[in-house]
Protein backbone atom coordinates (compact mmCIF):
# COMPACT_ATOMS: atom_id res chain seq x y z
CA UNK A 1 0.00 0.00 0.00
CA UNK A 2 1.86 3.72 -1.05
CA UNK A 3 0.26 6.90 0.11
CA UNK A 4 1.48 10.41 -1.57
CA UNK A 5 0.61 13.66 -0.64
CA UNK A 6 2.03 17.06 -2.16
CA UNK A 7 1.56 20.91 -1.37
CA UNK A 8 2.79 23.71 -3.14
CA UNK A 9 1.90 27.51 -4.40
CA UNK A 10 5.06 27.64 -6.91
CA UNK A 11 3.53 29.62 -10.10
CA UNK A 12 6.55 28.40 -12.29
CA UNK A 13 7.42 24.43 -11.51
CA UNK A 14 10.91 24.91 -13.58
CA UNK A 15 12.27 27.79 -12.59
CA UNK A 16 10.69 28.98 -9.53
CA UNK A 17 11.43 32.48 -7.93
CA UNK A 18 9.23 32.34 -4.92
CA UNK A 19 7.13 29.91 -2.80
CA UNK A 20 7.31 26.49 -1.02
CA UNK A 21 6.33 23.25 -2.21
CA UNK A 22 6.33 20.02 0.49
CA UNK A 23 6.00 16.24 -0.72
CA UNK A 24 5.63 13.18 1.30
CA UNK A 25 5.40 9.24 0.47
CA UNK A 26 4.76 5.94 2.62
CA UNK A 27 4.22 3.01 1.36
CA UNK A 28 4.18 -0.47 3.86
CA UNK A 29 3.87 -4.66 2.70
CA UNK A 30 5.03 -7.88 3.13
CA UNK A 31 8.39 -9.04 2.11
CA UNK A 32 9.81 -12.52 1.92
CA UNK A 33 13.02 -13.12 3.40
CA UNK A 34 14.94 -16.27 4.54
CA UNK A 35 13.36 -16.13 8.03
CA UNK A 36 10.20 -15.70 6.57
CA UNK A 37 7.99 -12.76 6.08
CA UNK A 38 8.47 -9.68 7.03
CA UNK A 39 6.97 -6.67 7.52
CA UNK A 40 8.39 -3.36 5.65
CA UNK A 41 7.57 0.55 5.90
CA UNK A 42 9.23 3.20 3.41
CA UNK A 43 8.58 6.51 3.96
CA UNK A 44 10.50 10.00 2.23
CA UNK A 45 9.50 13.87 3.30
CA UNK A 46 10.85 16.50 1.34
CA UNK A 47 10.55 20.18 1.30
CA UNK A 48 12.00 23.44 -0.84
CA UNK A 49 11.55 27.00 -0.39
CA UNK A 50 12.24 29.58 -3.03
CA UNK A 51 13.15 33.78 -1.39
CA UNK A 52 13.75 36.60 -3.55
CA UNK A 53 17.20 37.98 -2.84
CA UNK A 54 16.43 42.13 -2.85
CA UNK A 55 16.17 41.49 -7.09
CA UNK A 56 13.35 39.32 -8.33
CA UNK A 57 16.37 37.47 -10.53
CA UNK A 58 18.59 36.69 -7.63
CA UNK A 59 17.03 33.96 -5.46
CA UNK A 60 17.90 31.51 -2.44
CA UNK A 61 17.02 28.27 -2.45
CA UNK A 62 16.92 25.81 -0.08
CA UNK A 63 15.89 21.76 -0.33
CA UNK A 64 16.03 19.43 2.68
CA UNK A 65 14.62 16.48 3.06
CA UNK A 66 14.69 12.72 5.01
CA UNK A 67 13.77 9.18 4.48
CA UNK A 68 13.96 5.53 6.21
CA UNK A 69 13.33 2.44 5.42
CA UNK A 70 12.51 -0.71 8.45
CA UNK A 71 12.16 -4.22 7.63
CA UNK A 72 11.60 -6.73 10.29
CA UNK A 73 14.38 -5.73 12.89
CA UNK A 74 15.91 -3.60 10.57
CA UNK A 75 19.17 -5.51 11.15
CA UNK A 76 21.59 -4.90 8.00
CA UNK A 77 20.91 -8.84 6.95
CA UNK A 78 16.79 -7.84 6.70
CA UNK A 79 17.27 -5.14 4.34
CA UNK A 80 19.36 -5.83 0.86
CA UNK A 81 21.33 -2.94 -0.25
CA UNK A 82 19.00 -2.62 -3.30
CA UNK A 83 16.26 -2.01 -0.68
CA UNK A 84 17.96 0.75 0.93
CA UNK A 85 17.27 4.95 0.13
CA UNK A 86 20.64 6.06 -2.15
CA UNK A 87 22.29 9.26 -0.95
CA UNK A 88 25.07 10.91 -4.04
CA UNK A 89 25.10 12.34 -7.15
CA UNK A 90 22.00 13.67 -8.85
CA UNK A 91 19.09 11.09 -7.37
CA UNK A 92 15.68 11.44 -8.51
CA UNK A 93 13.47 13.75 -5.99
CA UNK A 94 11.81 11.87 -3.91
CA UNK A 95 14.21 8.60 -4.46
CA UNK A 96 16.96 9.70 -2.36
CA UNK A 97 19.27 12.17 -0.84
CA UNK A 98 21.35 14.25 -3.67
CA UNK A 99 24.72 15.24 -2.56
CA UNK A 100 26.65 16.66 -5.70
CA UNK A 101 30.29 15.85 -6.12
CA UNK A 102 29.82 12.29 -5.27
CA UNK A 103 28.97 9.38 -7.48
CA UNK A 104 25.41 8.32 -8.76
CA UNK A 105 23.74 6.26 -5.80
CA UNK A 106 27.41 6.35 -3.73
CA UNK A 107 25.82 4.72 -1.06
CA UNK A 108 22.51 3.43 0.25
CA UNK A 109 21.50 3.79 4.07
CA UNK A 110 18.16 2.87 5.92
CA UNK A 111 17.99 6.31 6.88
CA UNK A 112 19.25 9.41 4.90
CA UNK A 113 18.68 12.73 5.45
CA UNK A 114 19.89 15.95 3.35
CA UNK A 115 20.06 19.65 3.16
CA UNK A 116 20.58 21.43 -0.35
CA UNK A 117 21.53 25.46 -0.60
CA UNK A 118 21.16 27.08 -3.97
CA UNK A 119 21.97 30.62 -4.66
CA UNK A 120 19.75 31.04 -8.04
CA UNK A 121 20.67 34.03 -10.85
CA UNK A 122 17.18 33.70 -13.41
CA UNK A 123 18.36 34.60 -17.05
CA UNK A 124 14.91 33.12 -18.25
CA UNK A 125 11.54 31.74 -18.18
CA UNK A 126 13.75 28.24 -17.45
CA UNK A 127 16.94 29.47 -17.55
CA UNK A 128 19.60 29.80 -14.37
CA UNK A 129 22.78 29.72 -13.54
CA UNK A 130 23.35 28.93 -9.53
CA UNK A 131 25.96 27.95 -7.36
CA UNK A 132 25.21 25.24 -4.44
CA UNK A 133 26.19 23.58 -1.06
CA UNK A 134 24.74 19.66 -0.55
CA UNK A 135 24.89 18.12 2.94
CA UNK A 136 23.65 14.46 3.39
CA UNK A 137 24.24 11.93 6.08
CA UNK A 138 22.95 8.25 5.73
CA UNK A 139 23.02 5.27 8.10
CA UNK A 140 24.55 2.59 6.07
CA UNK A 141 26.19 -0.82 7.21
CA UNK A 142 29.83 -1.54 8.12
CA UNK A 143 31.82 -3.92 9.77
CA UNK A 144 31.79 -2.96 13.36
CA UNK A 145 33.13 -4.36 16.96
CA UNK A 146 30.69 -5.95 19.41
CA UNK A 147 31.69 -4.59 22.58
CA UNK A 148 30.49 -7.85 24.50
CA UNK A 149 33.13 -10.19 22.96
CA UNK A 150 35.20 -7.74 20.64
CA UNK A 151 34.08 -9.68 17.75
CA UNK A 152 33.36 -7.51 14.47
CA UNK A 153 30.16 -7.93 13.44
CA UNK A 154 27.60 -6.25 10.51
CA UNK A 155 25.65 -2.81 11.80
CA UNK A 156 24.51 0.62 11.13
CA UNK A 157 26.88 3.66 11.17
CA UNK A 158 26.23 7.22 10.45
CA UNK A 159 28.40 8.86 7.33
CA UNK A 160 27.84 12.36 6.17
CA UNK A 161 28.67 13.54 2.42
CA UNK A 162 29.24 16.95 1.29
CA UNK A 163 29.25 18.86 -2.10
CA UNK A 164 29.75 22.30 -3.08
CA UNK A 165 29.84 23.85 -7.10
CA UNK A 166 28.14 25.60 -9.70
CA UNK A 167 26.30 24.80 -12.65
CA UNK A 168 23.49 26.20 -15.01
CA UNK A 169 20.13 25.11 -16.47
CA UNK A 170 19.14 25.53 -19.66
CA UNK A 171 15.77 25.18 -21.91
CA UNK A 172 17.28 22.92 -25.45
CA UNK A 173 14.91 21.33 -27.92
CA UNK A 174 15.79 18.13 -26.30
CA UNK A 175 14.16 19.27 -22.84
CA UNK A 176 15.70 21.24 -19.87
CA UNK A 177 19.34 20.70 -19.45
CA UNK A 178 21.34 20.59 -16.17
CA UNK A 179 24.93 20.62 -16.33
CA UNK A 180 26.76 21.02 -12.90
CA UNK A 181 30.22 20.98 -11.85
CA UNK A 182 30.34 19.63 -8.24
CA UNK A 183 33.66 18.80 -5.21
CA UNK A 184 33.78 16.73 -2.55
CA UNK A 185 35.69 18.21 0.30
CA UNK A 186 37.73 14.99 0.75
CA UNK A 187 38.55 14.53 -2.19
CA UNK A 188 39.82 18.20 -3.33
CA UNK A 189 39.63 20.17 -6.59
CA UNK A 190 41.35 17.48 -8.85
CA UNK A 191 38.22 15.17 -7.64
CA UNK A 192 35.68 17.42 -9.25
CA UNK A 193 32.70 15.40 -11.02
CA UNK A 194 30.28 16.64 -13.90
CA UNK A 195 26.85 15.66 -13.73
CA UNK A 196 24.61 16.02 -16.31
CA UNK A 197 20.43 15.72 -16.21
CA UNK A 198 17.71 15.97 -19.12
CA UNK A 199 14.36 16.35 -18.29
CA UNK A 200 11.48 16.64 -20.85
CA UNK A 201 9.50 20.32 -19.98
CA UNK A 202 5.91 21.02 -20.70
Amino acid sequence: MTARAAWSNLTRPLNPASGFELSGRAAAGTRRTDSGRSRELRSMLGTSLYQPLGRRNHIMAASAGFGLVSRGRSAPQEIPYHARIPIGGVVDTGQGAMVRGHLEEEARGRRVGWLNLEYRYLIGENNRLFAFYDLGAAEISASVRNNTNGQEITGWITESFQGYGAGLQVESRLGLLQLSIAFAPERGPGGGRVHLRLAESF
